[in-house]
């Protein structure tokens, strides 16, 4: 299909950059598959229309900037005005609540395929233990946790999908059944703990459960199905501190709060600690 057509498609008063998307869309297939794909990207391209408004009649915004009318966006609010404006913000957050689902369910509909919405249950439903993450270590986490209930383990997922607003509601009914929630995340509170745990122990705040906070892959550390499988199996059995530092090396901390304890001014303990991996790293080459 050429590009002209999907001008035509979209309309003649389409935004070039609906059409720059229509484009691309074409571009993903093969010249030899476009004929199979027309009838397909004809629809999307008027339902993309529909959906997005990308056409110059459409965009019409309650703020612009025009040098011959200067106003300020996004300006600073005083007292007199700031509760008000916090107040309207966490308001529509709260809405985005129901919008998300219903827009998830939109686009699951028009792409055949599942994306976005406020949380995702992997098995999570009346298991005695369910972990709680989300992000990039979900796909390893799964795949964890179906060896373990291929073991026996009563162990499901649930993925968190929307920080903010947070699903507290959601978030209560999937875990209500399980006995014990292990929360995982690569994020960390300094003198707290873990974030997404706060938020999830918030939730849970009427329900009898121990929820225990599992902090991992901190600056980008690996996170592997074997380390992830050994903390787990202490999770289940209710073995893990709080918070758990996830692979965490003791015997590197333990070096370092001596050094505080012994020297006056030791400096960074970044780079001490630095200095002592790379010495280990040294000697482990030249034993080689």
């Amino acid at each position: 299909m050429p590009t002209s057509k999907v001008a035509q498609a979209c309309g003649a008063d389409a935004h070039p950059l609906g059409l720059a998307v229509g484009e691309r869309l074409l571009d993903g297939f093969g010249a030899e598959a476009r004929g199979d794909h027309e009838e397909s990207s004809f629809k999307l391209a008027r339902r993309f229309r529909e959906l997005a408004g990308f056409t110059r009649r459409r965009a019409q915004p309650q703020q612009a900037l025009d040098p011959e009318s200067p106003i300020t966006i996004g300006a600073m609010v005083g007292p007199e005005a700031f509760s008000e404006v916090r107040f309207l913000a966490h308001y529509k957050q709260l809405e985005a609540l129901d919008l998300i689902p219903r827009h998830a369910a939109e686009f699951e509909t028009i792409f055949e395929r599942d994306s976005g919405g406020l949380l995702k249950s992997f098995d999570a439903e009346d298991k005695d233990t369910v972990v709680v993450t989300m992000g990039s270590v979900v796909g390893t986490m799964k795949s964890v946790l179906a060896d373990m209930r291929e073991d026996g383990e009563s162990i499901g997922l649930l993925s968190i999908r929307s920080y903010r607003p947070f699903p507290k509601q959601q978030v209560c009914a999937v875990l209500a059944a399980a006995k014990r929630v292990i929360v995982f995340e690569k994020s960390l509170a300094v003198g707290m703990g873990g974030i997404l745990a706060a938020d999830v122990r918030m939730a849970l705040a009427n329900l009898p459960l121990a929820v225990h906070s599992v902090i991992g892959g901190l600056g980008g550390r690996p996170i592997t199905r074997d380390n992830l499988r050994r903390m787990l199996d202490k999770g289940v059995h209710d073995e893990l501190e709080d918070p758990h530092f996830h692979d965490l090396d003791v015997a590197v901390v333990h070096r370092e709060l001596e050094r505080l304890r012994d020297i006056q001014r030791p400096g960074p303990s970044a780079e001490s600690i630095l200095r002592d991996i790379a010495g280990a790293d040294a000697v482990a080459r030249s034993s080689e």
